[in-house]
């Protein structure tokens, strides 16, 4: 598959889905209460990078490296604290940084709004190691 792994094949396939549901969604009305979650399904601590961009002015409004232990969740930021007053648009990133892991390095990104039709964000370390990000849409 010439330099695409078979993680972002299926992370690509994964937000183009979700992407699908956006341009469906008919509500705009204004809602910033979204906590992004981060979640290790793998069975070794884990390193991730996390930021968040609000893309309008191109600005990180979060970041933190952040070591996870097996099964640990943790509510990391909500976009409430952005100071969002109107729907704004942000980028959600993660990258992996942990070295025993085949996917260090590979960063997945993900763009939400702040409308009461976006679900709060989890960022997931899967069983094999893979990194996704994941939130729900009407």
């Amino acid at each position: 598959m010439s330099g695409l792994t078979r993680r972002a094949l299926l992370g690509s396939a994964g937000t183009f889905a979700v992407a699908g549901c956006v341009f469906e969604s008919k509500t705009s009305t204004f809602d910033s209460d979204h906590t992004i979650w981060l979640e290790n399904g793998y069975d070794e601590e884990q390193t991730v990078h996390v930021w968040v961009v609000r893309k309008a002015a191109d600005e990180t409004v979060f970041e933190v490296t952040r070591q996870v232990g097996p099964a640990d969740t943790a509510a990391l930021y909500n976009l409430e604290r952005t100071g969002a007053t109107d729907v704004e648009t942000f980028r959600v990133c993660v990258q992996l940084l942990d070295a025993s892991s085949s996917d260090t390095g590979y960063k997945q990104c993900t763009t939400v709004e702040t409308n009461e039709c976006y679900g709060n964000v989890h960022i997931q370390i899967q069983k094999d190691g893979a990194v996704g990000i994941t939130y729900a849409i009407c």
